[in-house]
């Protein structure tokens, strides 16, 4: 018996406020507030569904504070969402860049473990250098956090954002 396969449009490395974001002009969203962190939760996914994007990994840097309002919203427009973060090793010297994506029932506190024991308690230090205002490096190089990687979860390695600049 042969099955159709069936396509699915995806964004694999998706952020949110949580980290540097730019907001439409004119918005002006208080994110301390529950009320205000749905609608732009409910933005988002709307204007992901226009572009005809059906499922998401969250892969915001070293936190995955937004995944609860993202995972709602995504229940209401259409969108799957998977839990993900994104974390920059301590490997080479700008470190290596890995986008960690969970099975869809991790939780925001999964996240934090998987951050705690796996890229070596970057729970415990700011998501962001106060000097530079880049995401801050894990305590374990690449190989570390891919051995320690539990089975729930996938890791993607993206293109660095330092090539990208670079190429002529």
């Amino acid at each position: 018996m042969i099955t159709a396969s069936r396509w699915y449009k995806c964004d694999l490395q998706v952020a949110t406020p949580a980290q540097e974001f730019r907001l439409p002009a004119g918005s002006s969203f208080d994110f301390s507030s529950p009320e205000d962190r749905a609608d732009f939760a409910d933005r988002y996914m709307i204007r992901l569904r226009e572009q005809g994007v059906e499922v998401i990994a969250l892969a915001d840097h070293n936190t995955g504070d937004w995944l609860p309002d993202l995972q709602a919203a995504g229940d209401r427009h259409g969108v799957v969402v998977f839990p993900g973060v994104e974390v920059t090793t301590a490997s080479g010297a700008d470190g290596a860049r890995l986008i960690l994506i969970g099975d869809l029932d991790r939780t925001a506190r999964d996240i934090d473990m998987l951050l705690a024991q796996s890229a070596d308690s970057m729970t415990t230090t700011p998501a962001f250098s106060p000097a530079t205002n880049q995401p801050a490096s894990a305590g374990h190089t690449l190989c570390q956090i891919l051995d320690d990687l539990p089975d729930q979860w996938l890791a993607i390695a993206p293109p660095s954002p330092y090539r990208q600049r670079h190429r002529v």
